[in-house]
């Protein structure tokens, strides 16, 4: 009984996917700043809110909206980071590993799926802040068209993506026909 060993091209590629540690290791530290920042900035804003008296106003309240809806912008570049970097971990390092969440990712087009989500909720927030700040002018119709067109392409990619799993055989890990020998 002979043990087969792995071709050297081969023991090359299988070693070759801890490269992916740099981007999972980078994202997770990208990740974990941001979130701390954004605390920051959460305790910041109240800090200043408590400390400066903020005047019930319209201006006020606009000022005190944009803020913290720009900490969620924060918050949300953080959580995606991070769901980039635990969905290449599962990807690519530890594909047995079980998570639990939002954060759970079996393929590459679930981890693209999420990001794709993220994304989408990031560009919306920030539109927000750019409606909430807006004084008047057309060029928020621009922003918007852009935004717009950019949810639109993602939104098609999805459907694309959704057809493609649905009509298409998959090849991957298939079994050759009998006929094929």
């Amino acid at each position: 009984m002979s043990t087969r060993q792995p071709k050297p091209v081969q023991s090359l590629l299988l070693a070759s996917r801890y490269i992916i540690l740099f981007a999972i290791i980078g994202s997770f530290i990208g990740a974990v700043a941001v979130q701390v920042y954004g605390f920051w900035l959460a305790v910041g804003l109240v800090l200043t809110m408590v400390r400066t008296g903020v005047a019930i106003d319209v201006e006020s309240a606009k000022s005190i909206s944009v803020s913290f809806v720009v900490l969620i912008d924060f918050f949300l570049i953080g959580i995606l980071l991070y769901i980039f970097s635990v969905g290449l971990y599962q990807l690519f390092i530890a594909p047995d590993t079980e998570l639990r969440g939002v954060a759970s990712v079996h393929s590459l087009e679930q981890l693209k799926e999420k990001l794709v989500v993220t994304i989408s909720v990031l560009l919306l927030a920030s539109f927000a802040v750019l409606v909430v700040d807006w004084h008047g002018g057309w060029d928020i119709l621009a922003v918007g068209a852009g935004i717009g067109l950019v949810l639109l392409a993602l939104a098609a990619l999805r459907f694309v993506g959704f057809w493609r799993e649905e009509h298409l055989p998959h090849r991957i890990n298939a079994t050759p026909p009998d006929d094929a020998h």
